[in-house]
């Protein structure tokens, strides 16, 4: 004689007073032998609970007796590790873009105003600065390094970084991403959120990934695509700020941001300072680099235009009054992860954020001036590099230990094996 195994799932509702079970479930009878422990069914129906008359002719009055109030679990400090992943990647992929339209716009502007002026020294800065945005990216500028060459196909590889949603770090792709991120949360955001988003993603928008045969239409569109794209992110900082309960959600979102702005700071720097160069193309180089960093006028109010890494590296790098500085994300960075639930202030995330403040502080900027025998300097190369690697070091740990998701569903009796059952 064969036994058949027959399971119900119950369910409760949530009420003012906290959760009410149900009079009653999903019943289902489960498929005969090993199968059954993988949870295969052969029949499901509901099924209702119903007192029978016995109990109905027993049941007494009880008297009633005044309970504390129970309420229902809060959710305003929980938050699933999904919503912050996409919540996370959505600020980074905010920030990104802003990064990214500021770089494109300034590079262009140079390429404008140098392209047929190639011999002078201020000319050095467009290839420096295509080569700057294939290193922020991830990907190659073209050209193999000819810096001729480069100039010559500037407006193609401009094109692509702005409007090919195809190539890993362009504008057009990290503004379809961080709409895909955004739409996964819809509940969590301001509702200005879309008004600004739709009106970004109208910007870049092109259904061709090659530029048109007119440069003054390919110019145009990229001068209005990266214009929108950079305010539209600006507003959705601000909505981001203004207009969203600062919650968990809201902090691991800012980690993100804070971490792509390091991220992107570091490999800017070190592809537009980290080598000397002419009296003019240092000079121009610097300057389209604190435009990109947002850094340009407090820069000149500072060093009434005198040209110094040590003072740019000052800035950006070390001043805690700098919203844009490395020094001011990592501080943001140790307030937000002691925000999170569960922090000890010496948990791997706090432990590196701590590691590439103490290098930090090691370090005066007048020694990033220092140049080897073949013009590069060295300490500043290395700086970069270490804290460029300790924040991905940093993004990992986050994304491994607040953002992995839940494993498979198992039965309640354990994993697919076969065990006895009474």
């Amino acid at each position: 004689m064969t036994s058949t195994s027959v399971g119900m799932r119950l369910f409760t509702v949530s009420q003012p007073g906290g959760y009410a079970p149900m009079i009653g479930g999903l019943g289902y009878v489960m498929a005969p032998g090993n199968a059954a422990y993988r949870l295969n069914t052969i029949a499901a129906k509901d099924v209702w609970v119903r007192p029978t008359e016995r109990a109905r002719a027993e049941t007494v009055t009880v008297p009633s007796v005044e309970l504390p109030a129970v309420t229902g679990a809060g959710t305003q400090g929980v938050s699933s590790p999904r919503v912050l992943s996409d919540l996370f990647w959505m600020g980074r992929y905010g920030e990104r873009a802003e990064n990214m339209a500021r770089l494109l716009i300034v590079t262009r502007e140079r390429y404008h105003e140098y392209r047929h002026r190639q011999g002078m020294e201020e000319s050095e800065c467009v290839p420096v600065l295509l080569t700057a945005l294939g290193q922020t990216t991830g990907t190659d500028a073209g050209a193999g390094g000819d810096d001729h060459e480069m100039i010559a196909v500037a407006p193609s590889t401009l094109w692509s970084l702005t409007m090919d949603r195809d190539r890993p770090g362009s504008l057009a792709q990290s503004v379809e991403r961080l709409g895909l991120a955004a739409r996964a949360v819809r509940d969590q955001l301001s509702n200005d959120t879309w008004m600004v988003l739709a009106g970004v993603e109208r910007a870049v928008a092109h259904k061709s990934a090659t530029p048109p045969d007119s440069l003054a239409e390919g110019d145009a569109l990229l001068v209005s695509g990266q214009a929108l794209t950079l305010a539209g992110m600006l507003a959705l900082s601000g909505v981001a700020a203004e207009s969203t309960v600062h919650d968990i959600g809201w902090t691991m979102m800012d980690i993100g941001k804070r971490i792509e702005r390091g991220l992107w700071l570091t490999a800017l720097l070190r592809a537009t300072l980290t080598q000397t160069r002419r009296p003019g193309g240092e000079q121009t180089i610097t300057e389209a680099t604190l435009v990109a960093c947002e850094s340009s006028v407090i820069y000149r109010r500072r060093t009434l235009g005198k040209v110094s890494v040590a003072a740019v590296a000052d800035l950006v790098l070390f001043d805690e009054a700098n919203p844009r500085s490395l020094v001011f994300q990592l501080e943001r960075l140790r307030a937000n992860l002691k925000a999170l639930p569960g922090s000890s202030g010496s948990s791997r995330p706090e432990r590196l954020v701590d590691e590439i403040g103490i290098r930090l502080r090691r370090l005066d900027p007048a020694d990033l001036e220092d140049v080897d025998a073949t013009g590069r300097r060295t300490d500043l190369a290395g700086l970069l590099d270490a804290i460029h690697a300790g924040l991905r070091d940093l993004s990992d740990v986050i994304t491994t230990t607040k953002l992995s998701l839940p494993g498979g569903m198992q039965p309640l009796w354990g994993p697919d094996e076969r065990r006895v059952m009474p």
